[in-house]
């Protein structure tokens, strides 16, 4: 490898100097270890700028370095954002997307990850695509790999949820801007007339003589439906964090499903899409389902069943022993949920037996190295259960009662 790169390089660069900016790349990757870059974020950091540069000078002489750094980045840091960021790079790239197919399945392994490189993909700098194409490249690894999703992880990673909530938050918003504009603009017309204005039932419920935080009077104008006598900021007027450049779109699992055209496993895809199951037998057989017929299930609709983790446990049945217990007992509890939650089974009074579980998972060298964690996680689980031992003896009997 170093004889064929030493034969393509050229002036001002040499072997020598070609390593040294390898060695700049990683250094400059590892240190999201320290802070990690905010990739999502449309205004770019100097350190994002910095390795774009960087990538942009190796990648001439040497691809395939860049993606197993970001395997490397994926594996041995642990830092996803960063090897999710170093793909989508490589998928712009005319020189490295050659070697995604061989490298793609290895550090792209959550359907979170499959997600989020699309959604970067989609706004890395100089792209040669526009809107939501995707390159080709991209395109049959990222086909290739929802194949080895469970129902478990889709179901999990699954962003349906949030997106129709976030829907619903925003039409209710616009709906009250639209109510308080209206109603700022009736105490306009009520003031230019000589008259009292009304009171407006705004955020705060601020009178429109002076006007409050939300449905401020047309007298003076707020921050909310501003009135027009003195004005202020237009209701209507674009807020910097709202504005189109710095939403953050979220990228679902059904809008890839259909932009990718993936068809199997059909179970899994009309799950997602939402579809109905099957009313007859001969649909059934129509659909490409595996499996047998279930007519109790014909004609409803399909959905994907909702994952047993430490946090729907903990929502549905509480904040209890029995609760954690039950976690362990069913090995639901990962490393990185047992170790935020010490303080909470402490105080929850799990048995000796679950106690000391935990205990031999801390004083586990392998089980801590595998884990992935960053080392300040565990100064911060040390910090947490700081607890007077008297007193929580005290708290776990009252609770026991």
């Amino acid at each position: 490898m170093e004889k064929k790169i030493e034969k393509t390089l050229t002036e001002p660069f040499g072997i020598a100097e070609f390593n040294a900016l390898k060695k700049k790349f990683i250094n400059l990757v590892s240190a999201s270890l320290i802070q990690e870059p905010k990739f999502n974020d449309n205004s770019q950091s100097n350190i994002t700028h910095s390795i774009i540069k960087l990538f942009n000078s190796i990648a001439q002489f040497d691809p395939e370095f860049i993606i197993k750094l970001a395997l490397y980045t994926r594996d041995d840091l642990g830092i996803r954002s960063t090897s999710n960021f170093l793909c989508a790079l490589i998928s712009n790239d005319k020189r490295c997307s050659p070697f995604l197919k061989k490298y793609f399945n290895s550090f792209i392994r959550l359907p979170s990850d499959w997600l989020d490189v699309v959604a970067l993909a989609q706004k890395v700098p100089n792209r040669t695509l526009t809107k939501r194409a995707l390159p080709t490249a991209l395109r049959k690894v990222l086909q290739n790999k929802f194949h080895e999703f469970d129902s478990y992880q889709l179901g999990k990673y699954s962003r349906e949820g949030k997106v129709k909530r976030k829907a619903r938050k925003e039409k209710l918003r616009l709906k009250k801007l639209e109510k308080l504009e209206l109603e700022a603009k009736q105490n306009a017309a009520l003031l230019s007339r000589g008259e009292t204005p009304l009171p407006i039932r705004g955020r705060g419920g601020r009178g429109a003589a002076r006007g409050g935080r939300g449905g401020r009077g047309a007298a003076r104008g707020g921050r909310g439906g501003r009135g027009a006598a003195r004005g202020g900021i237009g209701s209507n007027s674009t807020n910097e964090n709202n504005s189109p450049e710095n939403k953050q779109e979220i990228i679902t699992m059904k809008q890839m499903i259909r932009q990718l055209h993936i068809a199997k496993p059909v179970g899994h895809i009309m799950a997602i899409l939402g579809k109905k199951y099957p009313a007859t037998i001969d649909e059934f057989f129509k659909s490409g389902l595996s499996g047998e017929f279930d007519s109790s299930r014909a004609g409803k609709r399909m959905r994907l069943p909702i994952p047993e983790t430490w946090e729907t446990l903990v929502s549905a049945q509480g904040n209890k022993s029995t609760t954690w217990e039950t976690l362990i007992d069913h090995r639901k509890l990962p490393f990185m949920a047992m170790l935020r939650n010490l303080r909470n089974m402490i105080l929850a009074g799990i048995s000796i037996k679950h106690h000391n579980w935990v205990l031999s998972k801390l004083r586990d060298e392998k089980t801590i190295a595998n884990s992935r964690q960053f080392p300040f996680r565990f100064f911060s689980a040390f910090e947490a259960i700081k607890i007077d031992l008297i007193e929580l003896v005290k708290s776990i009997e009252e609770a026991k009662k």
